[in-house]
């Protein structure tokens, strides 16, 4: 697994660029998943940042399966839903893989929209009303 992640503060928000190439497991992937995702919303909450845009351009298939796994329960992977996430994938077939487990999540209130350019996704968190103060979990 070779994936390079860099994180830029953007004013009020910030910015994660992912380049290299997916693990060839599910397991490896979620466990960068866990890892980055639980990584951005603990800078978020520290800095009162409520929007995020992920741009990836990361050689290789996404897998569908890991894409249904994150973004089906994005809380288990230290995400909080007073965070809106714009989340770029420039390449198409990486879209169509991950556009249905994105939809799946926001029919479940969470603020994610998927773009094929950094200029659409920062345009939308331009637009977006940044979620109030940190979720509130019911169970």
């Amino acid at each position: 697994m070779s994936v390079d992640v860099k994180i830029e503060v953007l004013g009020d928000i910030i910015a994660t660029r992912m380049t290299g190439q997916w693990p060839s497991l599910d397991r490896e992937l979620l466990a960068h998943a866990l890892e980055h995702w639980s990584r951005i919303t603990q800078m978020c909450l520290e800095r009162g940042i409520r929007r995020v845009i992920n741009i990836s351009d990361i050689v290789g298939g996404a897998s569908s399966t890991a894409a249904l796994r994150v973004f089906s329960n994005p809380e288990d992977f230290g995400w909080d839903r007073s965070i809106r996430m714009a989340i770029v994938r420039p390449d198409a077939r990486t879209r169509q893989i991950i556009g249905m487990a994105i939809e799946m999540s926001k029919k479940n209130g969470w603020p994610f929209e998927l773009f094929a350019t950094e200029a659409d996704g920062l345009a939308w968190l331009a637009t977006a009303a940044p979620a109030e103060g940190p979720s509130r979990r019911h169970g």
